[in-house]
């Protein structure tokens, strides 16, 4: 699989772009997972790399991805697009913003352990109902 990156337009092959996620995962600045990410005034402009965490019941799971999407104005869909093992890498009022499973290989490794994976309202009846 080739995947186009975002920001320079090159083409990654899919060990490439893992390689570059974990790059970016490792150097963002993880955003306040106490606050609301439908907030209005989640993240502020910047140019800065984030990363956010969902919560996943298994690593193909994306329903909360799809949540904080909406949440976000990214998209509002039935599916999410440009996911890629997990993640989804986007720009976000001028943030480079990587949106990470809690599940993937890179939410189990980069995810510190204090950090609780946001769950939208939409969603989280649906999961508690699950445990």
């Amino acid at each position: 699989a080739v995947v186009s990156t975002q920001s320079t337009g090159d083409q990654l092959d899919a060990k490439s772009y893992a390689q570059l996620l974990i790059e970016l995962i490792s150097r963002a600045t993880i955003v306040d997972h106490s606050s609301d990410p439908c907030d209005q005034h989640f993240i502020s402009q910047g140019e800065e790399i984030l990363v956010l965490y969902y919560y996943q019941r298994d690593s193909r799971e994306s329903k909360q991805a799809l949540a904080i999407a909406g949440c976000l104005n990214l998209w509002n869909v039935d599916k999410v697009r440009g996911m890629f093992n997990g993640v989804l890498r986007t720009h976000f009022r001028g943030n480079q913003l990587l949106i990470v499973g809690s599940m993937t290989k890179y939410g189990k490794q980069f995810m510190p352990k204090d950090v609780k994976p946001f769950r939208i309202a939409k969603y989280k009846d649906e999961i508690d109902s699950e445990q």
